[in-house]
């Protein structure tokens, strides 16, 4: 099982949907400063974090807002994590919702 896409919109710095294809392996995410490197690593951590640990956060600086004098921050945020090679007791595992057969 890996991660192999994640889609991110309305997240930090992604205001319209942004998507990243992982490979099976090792990945290495590059860019120049401001590319939005921390803000995949972040999108991430939001979706593996236990909100019964109390270790669940998010705050204002998650939404994007734009860099404008009358910017007003998306009220919405989603990020979605599309994964391969799950068998089904994987799929049962990490599913809270609606497992999608492909």
């Amino acid at each position: 099982m890996y991660l192999n896409k994640l889609n991110v919109k309305g997240f930090r710095c992604f205001e319209e949907n942004f998507e990243i294809i992982f490979s099976s392996g090792l990945n290495v995410i590059v860019g120049e400063n401001g590319a939005g490197k921390t803000a995949i690593i972040s999108a991430i951590r939001q979706l593996f974090q236990d909100s019964e640990s109390g270790k669940y956060s998010i705050n204002n600086d998650d939404f994007f807002c734009a860099f404008t004098s009358n910017a007003v921050a998306t009220s919405s945020f989603s990020i979605c994590a599309h994964f391969s090679d799950l068998d089904t007791k994987e799929k049962l595992h990490f599913c809270h919702g609606q497992v999608e057969q492909k």
